[in-house]
Order: C-alpha cells, then structure tokens, then sequence
C-alpha cells in the first residue's frame, strides 16, 4: 500500500481556538509540525489531508492535496492528526499488511485501508471508528493530543527528538560571533544565514538549542536549551528565552518567555512574561502584557473549554491564543485564559479566562470585533511581512465568524449577568 493520508476526528475541537483555523495535524510541537513528524517517521511525501469542509478550499490553495479532491490510488495509511508520530509507534503501524485499525481507549489511531474501502469512505465528514466498524481492531499507546497544554508539555521531549532526527544537529552553518558564551554539552545548531550577536548567552546543559536558517539573535540575549528559534525570526536584545520554548518561522520574540509555543508570524517583543502557552499565527503580544501559568495558591489549573471547567492537572499551564488576536499594553492574562481568533484585548485588570472568538475590550466591557474591521487589520499586517489575505483564508475567516456567533453570545451574556 501507498501514500499516507492525515485525518481529522471529533478531538479537533478541544484544541480550539488554535484549530479554528487549521488541522491539528499543522499545530507544532518542537522543531516541526506534526504533519511533518508523520512525513519524517514513515520517510514519504506521498501525503493527502482530510480536513472539515472549512479548511478544504485554503488547504488546496496552500498546494496540500486534500482527500475531498483526490485520494491514493493504492490504498493508504490514516492517520490520526491529533497523535504525535514517533519513529517506534510508525514501525508497529506500518508492518501490518492486512486491512485493521489501530485504536487506543476507543480512539481510532490508524487504519491500513484499500482503495476499494478509500472509496466508501464520506470524506466531507470527520473520520472514527466507527468508519472501520468491520476491520480487525489492535489497541496501540499512542501520544494522542486532546488539548493545547498537551503540546506545551511534550514540547521539550519533542524538541530534543526532533533535532536528533534531523541530521544537522549541532551544525554550524551561520554565524556565531565572537563573544557568544556558550555552556553546557548539548548541541547548538545555527543554520544557514542564522546570526549569534555578540554578549549573547547559550545555555544547552539541559538541553540543545536551534536556531533556524535566516533567524537572529541580537546581542544580551539569553536561550536556554531546549529551545527551537524558528527561520528568520528574531530575539530581540536582552530576549530571555527558557527551557521548552518553541516559535516559529517570521516571529519576533522579547522579555520573558517560558516553555512556550508560537506559530508563525506572531510577535512577542517587547518586555512581559508568556509562560506555558500556545499562540497561533499572526497574534501580537504588545508592550509589557504578562500571561500567568501559575495560581497564586498554587492548585492546578482549570481552563474553560466548550463553557464547561476542566482541570488541566497541572500546575502551570498559561494561554491559548488564537490566530490574529492583539493584546494592548500592559494587557494582564488570566491563568489558563482561552482567547479566540481575530480578539482585541484592552485596558487595565485581569482578563477573563474565556474570551469568545471575534471579542472587543476588557475589564470595561466586551462586545463584537467587526469582521469587516478584523479583516481590515489582519490584511495590513499580513501586507507587512509581504504576505496576502488570500480569498481562500477570508472564506475561511467568515466561516469561523458565522460558526462562533453562539459562543459570543453566551460569553457576552454571562460577563453581563456577572
């Protein structure tokens, strides 16, 4: 059999605001996508996504061929977007011959399929197993990701792996000026065109640090491994990067950040704390706004997903931020606070730990961010990094604005009867 194909399931939406606008299976964790891990471990491009009829459109203008257009030809691998693919897990999966499932705790993980069955299966709904209701099912341990804290915790595993598998660890293929202090025996790997300025400090004791092809470290700056800098970022000087950070291609990063994840073309960098969060793409963390990840009495962290609390079981979980969302200085994030797409975040005091997506204000008040205004303002900074908002994302957008008008108008109702 041939070709792999990356599903969605009904998992997608617990990883929201993040999978709003994407599949899990495009969310980071360490130095990749977890896309890209499937595409590394099983050593093949020959890849095709099912996404939900939302993403389709961008995901095939994006040139990733989508199952609703074609599929194998030969039969195929699914697997499941939401689970992170090791090279151990992808050996049990693909020495299997015949038609079966892969299931943990009745979670489908993955199924070996032949084109006659590809042919039957509905691929403008999300895939279960109950699709696969007649094929031999074997239960599998696999790194299912249910919510975002998930990824920020298996982060620095994942970075750690990730640069060991990628056959460049510890190259020096950029620059690394003199008076960089370097400590520690893990590997720092400075790709191509990446630049180390002067009077800044690496420290790899507990782990490697990777700076990607094009990005920059500008002079008194602290990285401590694990840490990913993804290309043509930057870390702004006196940038105080910790342990478990990961960021993207095209980000900006500053002040404190700790055991974080930021997608691409986000900005954090200025000073402030973002700690043990999740941040989508084209979000901008402003002047001196601070995320808590840690309760002052120090019980673990609920967040509210779905409107309904549920325990995080950790102690220190932070933000979940979705794409396009602002905050304005001196913005105060609360301890595990769920922030939605395309939100405007203002004004003094604690946020709320459940902001609806497409929400205007603060402390003072909240109401609807038009889409038009939001669309206006995501276009003038995407036009900045020489980016478009394409017809297909503005599709997608609307979509995500009609979908979530229920969740504004519980939010907004509850705030105003508190």
């Amino acid at each position: 059999m041939n070709g792999i194909i990356l599903f969605e399931d009904e998992g997608w939406r617990h990883l929201r605001p993040l999978t709003w606008t994407r599949p899990a299976y495009l969310l980071r964790c360490g130095v990749n996508l977890l896309s890209e891990k499937a595409a590394h471990v099983f050593k093949t491009n020959n890849i095709h996504y099912h996404a939900r009829p939302i993403l389709q459109d961008w995901l095939a203008a994006e040139g990733m061929p989508t199952c609703a257009n074609s599929c194998p030809k030969q039969g195929a691998l699914l697997l499941n977007g939401r689970v992170i693919w090791s090279a151990n897990l992808a050996e049990i999966v693909a020495k299997s011959d015949n038609e079966c499932c892969f299931v943990q705790n009745g979670v489908l993980v993955a199924a070996r399929c032949s084109e006659q069955r590809l042919s039957r299966i509905d691929w403008s709904s999300l895939i279960s197993i109950a699709d696969f209701t007649d094929l031999p099912q074997r239960e599998i341990q696999a790194n299912i990701i249910e919510y975002h804290w998930d990824l920020v915790y298996a982060n620095p595993g994942e970075i750690v792996s990730d640069i060991a598998s990628s056959g460049k660890s510890g190259a020096r293929e950029g620059t690394i000026y003199p008076g960089v202090t370097i400590v520690g025996d893990h590997a720092l790997t400075c790709c191509l065109d990446a630049e180390i300025d002067p009077c800044t400090f690496v420290d790899t004791r507990s782990g490697p640090v990777w700076i990607g092809p094009g990005a920059k470290v500008m002079s008194h700056s602290m990285l401590q491994g694990p840490c990913v800098i993804g290309a043509h970022s930057v870390v702004k000087s006196g940038g105080k990067i910790y342990s478990g950070t990961t960021c993207g291609e095209w980000c900006k990063l500053g002040g404190e950040v700790e055991q974080s994840i930021l997608l691409s073309y986000s900005n954090k960098q200025h000073e402030g704390f973002l700690g043990h969060s999740y941040v989508g793409a084209w979000v901008n963390i402003a002047a001196s706004s601070n995320t808590s990840d840690l309760r002052n009495d120090y019980a673990n962290i609920f967040c509210i997903i779905d409107g309904e609390r549920v325990s995080t079981g950790r102690q220190f979980v932070g933000s979940a931020f979705g794409d396009h969302t602002k905050t304005g200085i001196q913005a105060m994030i609360n301890t595990g606070a769920i922030i939605g797409v395309f939100c405007n975040l203002f004004g003094l005091g604690y946020s709320p730990r459940e902001i609806p997506s497409f929400a205007w204000g603060g402390p003072v008040g909240w109401s609807e961010h038009r889409f038009d205004k939001a669309l206006e303002a995501a276009s003038r900074m995407m036009e900045r990094r020489s980016k478009s908002l394409t017809p297909e994302l503005e599709k997608l957008y609307h979509s995500v604005y009609e979908q979530t008008r229920d969740e504004r108008e519980r939010v907004f109702h509850q705030e105003a009867e508190d």
